[in-house]
This record gives structure tokens, sequence and C-alpha cells, in this order.
């Protein structure tokens, strides 16, 4: 991945970062997630909620994981989203962004992370298998697939 210009963080991205950043993806991806959310109650939930995993380049959220770790009791976290803006794709944005997320639910003693992805969505599918991460079940057009820590 060229980093020369892009710097990570944690949990900086606001409501309307996050939004700016989900027009800017693939448009397939936009056009599926704006049919299953609300994008800015969807957004906010986010920024309100989740741990960000960021990737900026300048001023501009270039790479976004969100999970939701408050499942203190079973130590079970569920990542919401995974997304690359597109005319960052294929430089291991995503791949640096699951592996910071799977880093901060092993150093807080998480257990599972899961999460849900479009069953036709095989690059996304690639990309969890390389971290592990199996299918647990299938429901209408979604795999639930889990790694356990």
């Amino acid at each position: 991945m060229q980093t020369k210009h892009l710097r990570f963080s944690n949990n900086t991205a606001s409501i309307e970062d996050i939004l700016t950043h989900f027009r800017g993806c693939n448009p397939v991806f936009y056009a599926y997630l704006c049919k299953k959310v609300d994008l800015i109650s969807y957004s906010k939930k986010i920024q309100l909620h989740a741990n960000k995993f960021e990737i900026w380049d300048g001023t501009e959220l270039v790479g976004l994981v969100a999970a939701y770790f408050n499942d203190n009791e079973n130590k079970q976290g569920f990542i919401t989203n995974v997304s690359v803006l597109d005319s960052y794709s294929r430089q291991g944005i995503a791949s640096a962004l699951m592996q910071k997320c799977i880093d901060y639910a092993s150093l807080n003693t998480f257990l599972t992370i899961t999460l849900e992805v479009n069953s036709n969505s095989h690059k996304a599918i690639g990309l969890y298998n390389l971290y592990n991460f199996e299918t647990v079940a299938t429901k209408d057009d979604q795999n639930v697939m889990q790694l356990n820590l």
C-alpha cells in the first residue's frame, strides 16, 4: 500500500465525513447500502456508537471499517461496515483496516467478530476469508461470517 500521503486514525470521522465517504464508494456498494438503510441515520449511528478504523488522505476519509465492540458480557464484536473510496481500491486499504480492527478486538479480549456480507460480493468475501472469517449462516442474500479469535 502506498502510504506516503495516507494516515491511520481512530474515531475521528464526523457524520458528514462518513456520508461523503459512502457517496464516493463504488456505485454498486452505494446503491445497495441506500436500499438497506437510511444513509443519514446509519452514518449518525456509526459516528456515535461504532469504533471507527479510518484511513485519510488529507481531509478525505478514504477507508473505513466500523465495528461495534459493546457486547462486553459475551465478548462478541460486530463489523457493520467495510468500505474504501472507489478511487483508492486495490491499494491494501481494506486489508490494513481489517487488521487494525482485529488487533483491537484481540487486545480487548473479544472472542469473536461477526459480519454480514452480500453473497454476491466475491471480492469482499475473499478479503474476509484471508482473515479466516468463516461463513456460519446464510439469510436471504447475506452470508453471516465469523472470526474466532
